[in-house]
């Protein structure tokens, strides 16, 4: 008997191994890369281009993989002729996708996965325009909850997955109020200025938003809980503007055109929430741009400028120009040119990484709305060491990663890449 407990602690050991590998993806998610091939599958594939796996058949097409924020798992809309839905799948070859939402003629159109993982918050069409729907990763097709309605609609989950903070609507129609994810609404925080995605600070101590009131419009960051609760900051703008919080840090980048045109084309500038310091960390035309996850560095990108320093299509980096070759932008003859550029946060310092011509699909599904995609859909590399962007190559669309220091390299063809949050 004595000799047998050895070899029964060893069955129980490979018992135990067994059912992990069974239940559990093979491989891992940390430092991965997720895109859609030229064929609608989607791919998963290491920063270096190894170990590339094809998790599903072509007989769906997929797009703007999102990797779950504590699983190997990724959310993904799917389409076939029956219509759209929303999917998820483990990382792993073999793996099933498992449909949480699919209503004929209501196509879902974004995802964003709820912190923890067992949450998907998604778009799709309702009869009263955008529906914000919420779907337990438990559940499957029915176990859906509609939030909150209106159009444009944008969001961003509370570090907690508790609560939403939701921008819906535009004008008078305009509504800014936090969302219970069991559907409670609070009371309206502000009369909407012209922006896309609000803002939770990290610590969740701070909320961002623009407000309009007075004959002008102002980015707002203010206190949200009792110890900050006296704090507010006013930054007047003209036109559209876009913010987003440092992942580490109580700093929101803000940025906005020089005069009142409807996007939020400008210079980037740095809004301190305890000392209230604005500092200008971009001071030329940004078009985008995204924090890394350790907040040292904030990339963008910048129409292409010749050895003049002129814009490769004008003399002046007017706003309006960017936008009318942003919509007017296609396959066959792109006229838009961008530099991807990188912003010491420390000390200011910017340098180029490369310049490529921009896919379709990232110029006018994902740029015009960059700042609430920024919120679930990661460019950066978990290291903060790397960005990964599809660029139009010889023979389409290209997923190709620029590291900080080094090269771009081109991984595969495949579009709407993004990196693991791990």
């Amino acid at each position: 008997m004595k000799q047998s407990v050895p070899y029964l602690c060893r069955a129980v050991f490979v018992l135990a191994a067994t059912l992990l590998w069974l239940i559990l993806p093979v491989g891992s998610a940390q430092n991965r890369i997720a895109f859609v091939n030229p064929v609608g599958q989607l791919v998963t594939i290491s920063p270096d281009g190894d170990d590339a796996r094809i998790l599903t058949p072509p007989t769906r097409r997929y797009g703007f993989p999102a990797w779950s924020p504590v699983a190997d798992e990724l959310a993904a809309i799917g389409s076939d002729p029956a219509g759209g839905g929303v999917f998820t799948i483990q990382d792993r070859v073999g793996a099933e996708p498992k449909q949480l939402y699919g209503e004929p003629g209501a196509p879902p159109i974004y995802l964003y996965w709820a912190p923890g993982g067992k949450k998907v918050g998604f778009l799709a069409s309702s009869a009263e325009g955008l529906g914000l729907q919420i779907a337990g990763t438990g559940a499957g097709p029915g176990g859906v909850r509609q939030l909150a309605t209106g159009n444009p609609l944008y969001w961003q989950w509370s570090g907690d997955g508790a609560r939403l903070l939701v921008h819906s609507g535009v004008g008078s129609a305009g509504q800014l109020a936090f969302y219970s994810a069991a559907g409670e609404v609070g009371r309206p925080l502000a009369q909407p200025g012209l922006f896309n995605a609000p803002g939770l600070s990290s610590s969740g101590r701070y909320l961002a938003y623009a407000e309009s009131g007075g004959g002008a419009t102002r980015v707002v960051l203010r206190g949200n809980r009792k110890d900050t609760a006296r704090v507010r900051r006013e930054v007047r703008y003209e036109g559209l503007a876009a913010f987003s919080w440092s992942p580490t840090g109580e700093q929101l980048a803000i940025m906005s055109p020089p005069n009142a045109v409807q996007n939020p084309y400008g210079p980037v500038r740095l809004l301190d929430a305890e000392t209230g310091n604005l500092t200008p960390l971009v001071e030329s035309l940004a078009i985008a741009f995204f924090w890394s996850p350790d907040g040292k560095h904030i990339a963008y990108l910048t129409p292409f400028r010749r050895g003049s320093g002129q814009l490769a299509w004008d003399t002046e980096p007017r706003p309006a120009k960017v936008a009318t070759l942003i919509s007017t932008h296609n396959a066959v003859q792109p006229e838009l040119l961008l530099e991807l550029r990188v912003a010491e946060v420390a000390t200011g310092r910017t340098r180029l990484l490369t310049a490529f011509s921009p896919t379709p699909l990232f110029v006018t599904q994902f740029l015009p709305f960059f700042d609430q995609y920024a919120l679930s859909h990661s460019v950066w590399s978990p290291e903060s060491d790397a960005l990964v962007l599809p660029m139009l190559g010889e023979s389409g669309s290209q997923v190709v990663v620029v590291p900080l220091e080094g090269e771009p390299e081109v991984l595969a063809a495949g579009e709407t890449p993004f990196w693991s949050r791990h």
